[in-house]
């Protein structure tokens, strides 16, 4: 399996682990720190995938779209979708902020957000996996992984990556002490 194809799987991975800290019991979500790892979350959420993870299988995309023309409707609706994570995601970080900033617990409107977009990014992700990237797999050639890689802009993971940025460190510390990280 190519790099690219191997650090899309790791990114998934990554993202359900953070998705199920958003997804929580109202009796743990009264801890003030549940409102602090979701804006975290959501903070992440809408930074690395969103600028660095979707723009990588949109580039694979369009090479899987020279290669296979079978995969237009699909690949279609995925693109689709990115704009909406990106939207969705927005507007639940905007939800975690604002409770924040009001000392406010979670009410059903933040659960009903966080429970929509979980399953709209859940369901995204396995239509990635088992309808476009197995097809990468067989499709694709090492010369178009090559110019996928040479248009792409490489940017380390800030909560999984061998340097935590700053803004995540606290995100960082409760997925090693749940076992997470």
């Amino acid at each position: 399996m190519h790099q690219i194809l191997v650090q899309l799987h790791e990114d998934h991975r990554n993202i359900r682990r953070l998705l199920e800290l958003i997804l929580i019991s109202p009796e743990a979500a009264a801890d003030r720190r549940y409102m602090q790892q979701g804006a975290d979350v959501m903070r992440y959420m809408t930074g690395y995938p969103d600028q660095f993870h979707h723009p990588r299988e949109d580039l694979m995309f369009d090479r899987l779209l020279e290669r296979d023309a079978a995969s237009c409707d699909v690949i279609g609706r995925l693109r689709e979708e990115h704009i909406l994570l990106g939207q969705e995601g927005l507007a639940l970080r905007e939800v975690f902020d604002e409770h924040l900033a009001a000392d406010r617990m979670p009410d059903d409107e933040l659960h009903g957000l966080a429970r929509g977009y979980v399953q709209l990014q859940t369901g995204h992700m396995v239509r990635e996996e088992h309808a476009v990237f197995a097809n990468a797999r067989l499709v694709l050639t090492a010369e178009d992984w090559a110019a996928i890689d040479t248009l792409l802009a490489t940017r380390p993971d800030p909560v999984f990556g061998l340097q935590v940025q700053h803004g995540f460190r606290g995100l960082r510390e409760f997925l090693m002490k749940s076992g997470s990280g």
